[in-house]
């Protein structure tokens, strides 16, 4: 185990530091080679890394990070005769605010393969910390990354370094800086610069299949002493958000293809010196918001435009095209092979679209120029594109050309609807068929190309109108032809003949409810289909889309009162049809207030119990199961048939919403009168005692008199009343009435027997005489008095009197007589 330590710890020590190094780097101050000096790991310098002459300097996967701070600005210096070679290394300032620099001077020879460079250069010093700084020849940049400098790479001087395949970009001001120099661009990107390259009095440097990406000026800007060589392209290149002014020509070779997007060429032709753009077979070029013209100025500018390989035009456009009007190659923008143009303006060059291929044209404007169409052998198809008939140039074996406008047919209801599930017939002239099946979901086929003009062998001709039809189940065809001139829309129109049914199922119109939360459900269909069921409620402007045929909504929170609900079904023709109900939302219970019977209320004479008194309007009201009537002020006044017996009687008051008041009465309904029973003595008793115990019993709570004197019960009815009794037989009238009124009366016969006596003095005969007289006249007065009294009470309520039956009205209820009865 120690001896793997120590193996681990020595190969650590020569990754640190090779055995190869001459002159490492120092921990401060600047690093001179002198010899020839390797080295791999992250370095931080705190000074300038100088390759002196006679130094050779090899870097390999590893990081070098200047420490520079404010007035101590240092970098890289390669002198003349100094060698550098780096493989994958990253140079970098450690602040970027205080940027370093890269300068490779005259005669010095640099190797940077797939390096990044960082941070490098500040202006308002000499140039050579504008950037990476290159004063020689002997310098390639291969794979490199170039960022965040202040300019990418500055090439000053008749030098001729090689930039390849490089990515250049987010740098401030250029990508390439060539000044008096003619470097090698080649294969590389620019993006997110200034200028992606910027030449100033450069003759001519090669610039090769370099692909420019959202550069903030030009992509390629040349000042009047500059000029670029032909340009080729070999592989894919694309320009992004870029302007390029092309001074020389540039062919897209077999296998490359040049992608222009949102970016313009301005091509500097002139009588002099044509330019040409060439799209070699197996090459393509394609422009994507873009514009191809020439360089504004004036004068014969126009130059070739001719793609023998593919060319795709998505709205864009190009101006100055061609340059022989008898050639056809160079006569404008030539389509060799396949050419798709949509959405592209191709006016004022000297033909707008020279066919000898397959050439598909739509939504252009090709008029304008002094032939809008040449065809030279080829095939084009063009739809809704601008141009003038006059201006199309087809001999015999030039080709076909076929031209028209885009139709979109469909089937509507009267509202502008479509009809879903019409079936479409779209012939054109000469019967072909364009469509003929269901419609789309909307109701359209949209926009079929529909040929209007046609050039063949150098004949033109002009087909007939287009044929339209729609059928729909159980509604009549419509047919109608039309003739197309532009592009154009066409309905056939089918009237629905009903409207939709509708229907709420839940709640009633004008019912009531007890609770916040309504439910509100329904059906709703029609013969053709259902647009839509809304619903809304009260005043409310907002519309709720319900889901149908079978449709609910549930509303909550409501507030206590009358609300009003709307629902209506719209079939797809527009028609529509109303429902409005309206429901109260009562959370409280009813007023209930009950005038008769009183509580504890005791009754006779018949079984009718007559219930007055007040509730709701529109409440209903029972009284033991019986329904009884309310008028519209809430007022109800009935007699009801209650069986004999003592009743709890519930009344109960139910409103709309569902709320409930309850009151409770205790009745009593007797209509038995009381059995007075006498226990003793028995009746006609026979004695000679001068009084008697009269005892018996009487329904308890009764009212109780005896021979009209008013006499206690006891609490189970027992009575117990002395009867005074003269000579002779003596009749004793006892009379009961319970509570209910019920009266019983019941006459008692008892007397008294006297023995003979000597007959009196004639003192004590006429004392007797006039005693008798006066006992006499008192009974009289008493029984007048007693008389009157009953026969008063009888007129009142007369025992045992029938009165005639009220009518009755339903079930037991009658209405309480009137007061004139």
């Amino acid at each position: 185990m120690l001896a793997g330590g120590f193996l681990l710890l020595v190969a650590l020590l020569c990754l640190a530091r090779p055995a190869s190094a001459q002159t490492p780097p120092p921990y401060s101050g600047p690093w001179e080679v002198n010899d020839t000096t390797s080295w791999s790991g992250p370095v931080t310098l705190h000074g300038d890394l100088v390759v002196q002459s006679a130094g050779e300097l090899v870097l390999r996967d590893m990081q070098v990070t200047f420490a520079c701070m404010e007035r101590s600005e240092f970098g890289v210096r390669v002198l003349g005769g100094g060698r550098l070679q780096a493989t994958n290394v990253t140079f970098r300032a450690q602040d970027p605010a205080y940027p370093c620099r890269f300068v490779i001077n005259t005669h010095a020879v640099v190797e940077l393969q797939r390096c990044r460079i960082a941070n490098v250069g500040t202006f308002g010093k000499s140039m050579d910390n504008w950037g990476v700084y290159v004063h020689s020849s002997s310098v390639r940049f291969s794979g490199c990354e170039i960022t965040g400098c202040n300019v990418g790479i500055l090439v000053q001087g008749h030098f001729s370094p090689v930039i390849e395949s490089c990515r250049i970009f987010d740098n401030a001001d250029r990508g390439v800086w060539s000044k008096y120099a003619t470097p090698a661009i080649l294969n590389n990107t620019f993006s997110n610069n200034s200028y992606g390259v910027f030449l100033e009095e450069s003759p001519g440097p090669a610039l090769l299949n370099n692909g420019f990406i959202g550069n903030r000026r030009e992509a390629v800007s040349m000042d009047a002493a500059s000029f670029l060589g032909d340009w080729a392209i070999d592989r894919a290149v694309r320009w992004a958000g870029s302007s390029v002014l092309l001074r020389g020509n540039l062919t897209v070779l077999p296998g490359g293809s040049l992608a222009l997007e949102e970016s313009s060429v301005a091509v500097d032709s002139g009588p002099g010196s044509r330019k040409s753009l060439r799209v070699l077979r197996g090459g393509s070029l394609s422009l994507d918001h873009s514009t191809l013209s020439p360089v504004p100025g004036g004068g014969d500018r126009n130059f070739v435009l001719a793609a023998f390989g593919d060319l795709f035009l998505e709205r864009s456009a190009v101006h100055g095209a061609g340059i022989d009007r008898a050639e056809a190659q160079n006569s404008g923008l030539y389509a060799g092979s396949l050419a798709i143009i949509n959405g592209s303006d191709l006016s004022g060059n000297l033909a707008s679209l020279v066919c000898a291929g397959r050439a598909e044209v739509t939504n252009s404007t090709l008029n304008g120029s002094w032939q809008d169409v040449r065809m030279a052998g080829g095939t084009a198809r063009m739809l809704n594109v601008a141009f003038d008939k006059g201006k199309v140039l087809c001999g015999a074996g030039d080709g076909t050309l076929e031209a028209g406008w885009y139709l979109s047919a469909g089937a509507v209801w009267q509202n502008g609807r479509g009809v879903a599930g019409a079936v479409l017939t779209v012939s054109a002239g000469g019967g072909r068929r364009l469509h003929d099946g269901p419609a789309g979901p909307d109701g359209w086929v949209r926009w079929m190309g529909v040929e209007t003009f046609r050039v063949e062998n150098g004949s033109a001709s002009a087909p007939g109108g287009v044929l339209l039809s729609a059928r729909k189940e159980g509604l009549s065809d419509i047919s109608r032809t039309v003739d197309l001139e532009s592009n154009r829309e066409e309905a056939l129109m089918f009237s629905d003949p009903s409207a939709p049914s509708l229907s709420v199922t839940t709640p009633e119109n004008g019912s009531g409810t007890n609770r916040t939360t309504l439910v509100v459900a329904g059906t709703a269909s029609d013969d053709f289909g259902l647009d839509r069921v809304e619903c809304r409620l009260d005043d409310s402007l907002r519309w709720t889309q319900l889901a149908g045929p079978n449709w609910s909504i549930a509303f909550t929170n409501l507030s206590r009162g009358e609300h009003r609900i709307w629902v209506r079904a719209v079939d797809q023709a527009g028609q529509a049809t109303w429902a409005n109900l309206t429901v109260t939302v009562d959370t409280e219970p009813p007023r209930l207030d009950l005038d008769e019977p009183f509580e504890h209320s005791v009754l006779s004479r018949d079984t009718g119990v007559r219930f007055s008194g007040r509730t709701d309007p529109g409440a209903t009201l029972t009284v033991m199961g019986v329904g009884l009537p309310v008028d519209a002020a809430g007022h109800f006044d009935w007699i009801v048939d209650v069986p004999e017996g003592v009743h709890t009687v519930e009344v109960v008051a139910r409103d709309r919403g569902g709320n409930v008041a309850v009151l409770t009465r205790q009745v009593t309904v007797d209509l038995t009168s009381p059995v007075i029973t006498v226990l003793s003595p028995p009746n006609g008793t026979r004695t000679r005692l001068d009084e008697v115990h009269l005892t018996g019993r009487v329904e308890p709570g009764a009212r109780f008199r005896v021979d009209g004197s008013t006499v206690e019960l006891d609490p189970d009815g027992a009575f117990n009343v002395t009867v005074l009794l003269s000579g002779g037989p003596k009749t004793v009238e006892l009379y009961a009435e319970d509570a209910a009124g019920n009266p019983s009366a019941l006459n008692w016969t008892l007397e008294r027997t006297v023995d003979p006596q000597p007959s009196p003095s004639p003192f004590r005969a006429n004392w007797l005489a006039l005693a008798a007289g006066a006992v006499l006249l008192v009974l009289g007065i008493a029984a007048l008095s007693l008389f009157t009294a009953r026969l008063k009470r009888r007129r009142e309520s007369p025992p045992g009197s029938v009165l005639p039956e009220p009518p009755s009205t339903r079930d037991g209820l009658r209405p309480p007589p009137s007061q004139s009865s």
